[in-house]
């Protein structure tokens, strides 16, 4: 018997961080351990290749209706027979959890909640939402959270005094070196993320008019695609520097100072880690979304790159202010500008914390450690 059933609504090849963190999760506790219910892609069912992990895709949202979480229902009560589990594992609160509390009401089976903090957010929608989140976390034998920022939240959004947690943070995938370094005439910074607003991409883009009077060859790349996108173009359009070479005020696009790269391979994104000098993504907490943690700045530190972040949400603890990074408030253009000057400046601290960024994400992030942890946990409710 498995020790869990994870049945969740992001998984590769869905991008993002989460569909990341129960990929590297599943792959560390590997096919003994865990199998893996998430939506069709394709094929309705195959066999992980790298880690023989069984991973079953089924439609589980009706496309029409009410409770569109009721094809979940019927297919999460066959994978129940077709891989027994110790433990159900609900990817999203709502509405995979709605599926599985009422499948334990039944059949007494066990299960365990992963929150990453906006997922708990949204379930603070309206009155209904609260009411059966709170009966789903208060059933669960255990509540996986991403982060102590995203521990708190869910205290202090359901004050449940009962509640068994534990935190599980993400953890890089393992790098590749590469000798394939782009923008190699320019000195490039660098964000990775989805284009959407708490990522504060445009607090960036007000912050380079500073940087390039500074440093006139820098170039902002930006990988990573999403609704902001248009926006974020036309804020760039809009925002002019000084160019000293041709004694004229130019925009950012039109001056080739930034570059907006879209959803990359991995193979190349690690090309865009490693030639960056310094990482900025100044994340910021808006209406009912949060940085759960930030598993891009620990990429950037096994790269051995120093990063500047936003204050705000889990990245607090993914980035060590003046040890790993440099924490600066989200929304100031001139903060983010200085703490990056700063670090273009001075090769000496961009080393230094580049490398304690390195040698903390080796020791403290890893999905094996993390995966022992999580088994550990679990074996202390055997029957």
């Amino acid at each position: 018997m498995k020790s869990l059933l994870l049945v969740t609504l992001d998984y590769p090849p869905h991008l993002g961080g989460v569909a990341s963190y129960y990929s590297g999760l599943a792959k560390e506790l590997g096919a003994k351990e865990i199998a893996v219910l998430t939506t069709r892609q394709g094929a309705s069912f195959y066999t992980d290749t790298e880690s023989d992990i069984t991973v079953h895709r089924k439609p589980l949202l009706s496309s029409w209706g009410p409770l569109k979480w009721r094809s979940a229902f019927w297919h999460v009560l066959r994978a129940r027979k077709k891989f027994p589990s110790k433990f159900l594992a609900i990817g999203q609160l709502l509405p995979i959890g709605t599926v599985v509390y009422i499948i334990s009401l039944f059949t007494r089976q066990r299960y365990i909640i992963f929150c990453h903090g906006m997922d708990v957010l949204q379930s603070q929608k309206n009155w209904r939402k609260r009411f059966i989140s709170r009966k789903i976390l208060s059933r669960a034998t255990l509540v996986v959270v991403n982060s102590e920022s995203t521990l708190r939240i869910v205290r202090d959004a359901y004050k449940i005094p009962s509640l068994k947690t534990i935190i599980i943070p993400p953890c890089p995938e393992p790098i590749a070196e590469t000798t394939m370094l782009p923008f190699r005439d320019t000195r490039m910074i660098l964000s990775v993320a989805r284009l959407v607003r708490r990522k504060g991409i445009d607090t960036v883009i007000k912050s380079l008019p500073h940087i390039l009077e500074k440093f006139p060859d820098v170039h902002y790349a930006i990988v990573g695609d999403g609704e902001d996108r248009e926006y974020l173009t036309r804020l760039a359009q809009r925002t002019t520097f000084f160019d000293r070479e041709l004694n004229a005020e130019r925009n950012l696009v039109d001056a080739g100072r930034i570059s907006f790269l879209g959803a990359v391979e991995l193979s190349k994104l690690h090309e865009y880690y490693q030639s960056c000098e310094v990482f900025v993504l100044p994340v910021r907490e808006v209406k009912d979304d949060i940085e759960g943690f930030g598993v891009v700045f620990l990429e950037a530190n096994l790269f051995s790159k120093p990063v500047v972040a936003g204050a705000s949400g889990g990245a607090v603890e993914a980035v060590i202010d003046q040890e790993t990074g440099i924490l600066v408030d989200p929304k100031s253009a001139w903060e983010v500008a200085q703490a990056t000057v700063s670090l273009l400046r001075s090769k000496e601290l961009r080393d230094r914390l580049g490398r304690q960024g390195r040698l903390r994400v080796l020791q403290r992030f890893q999905w094996r450690h993390q995966a022992e942890r999580l088994l550990e946990v679990l074996n202390e409710f055997e029957v």
